[in-house]
């Protein structure tokens, strides 16, 4: 062996028989169907003597943000794309939070449980006995109150924060 390759033996046959690269007409064919279809307007879009231009919207449309259709402004869901134009209606209740200070009041960290923060409200609760604990060595007088205020404030201005994310969050689409 001389280190060069037979060409003749590596060459395969095409798939009508024939030499491969030898144009047997589909791609003509193929070329002409994608040029077709790149002329074609877009959705959303119609075409006037070649110019596209966007389709003016009704009084009660809205463009779909995933393909561009025009769809009405009610819809949740596009009819063309299938896209999920707004979320689904919140399952979720308002928190109340005159009822998550109350129940921080009662028994701290339970206005955190509440308002759906567990973490912070079983948090709230190892602190608070391990400061009622302290008291028999005196920073616990003042350690108790700072904890429990905290715990009332902080659930209640968790659960009016939390409403008014969910109300702009409904406002947005």
């Amino acid at each position: 062996m001389d280190g060069t390759t037979n060409s003749n033996a590596d060459r395969s046959l095409a798939s009508d028989g024939g030499e491969p690269g030898a144009d047997v007409g589909e791609s003509t064919l193929e070329a002409d169907a994608t040029n077709e279809r790149s002329r074609e307007a877009a959705p959303g879009e119609r075409s006037i003597d070649g110019a596209t231009t966007k389709q003016p919207l009704g009084s009660d449309e809205v463009y779909c943000w995933s393909c561009g259709v025009p769809i009405k402004s009610a819809a949740e869901i596009c009819p063309e794309c299938g896209v999920r134009q707004r979320p689904p209606p919140s399952t979720s209740q308002e928190k109340s939070p005159g009822l998550a200070a109350l129940a921080s009041a009662v028994w701290t960290g339970a206005g955190q449980i509440y308002n759906g923060e567990i973490g912070k409200g079983i948090g709230l609760m190892v602190l608070m006995f391990f400061s009622v604990l302290a008291m028999f060595v005196l920073i616990g007088l003042l350690t108790t109150p700072l904890i429990w205020g905290y715990s009332i404030y902080d659930a209640y201005r968790t659960a009016e924060r939390t409403n008014q994310e969910s109300t702009q969050s409904a406002h947005e689409f």
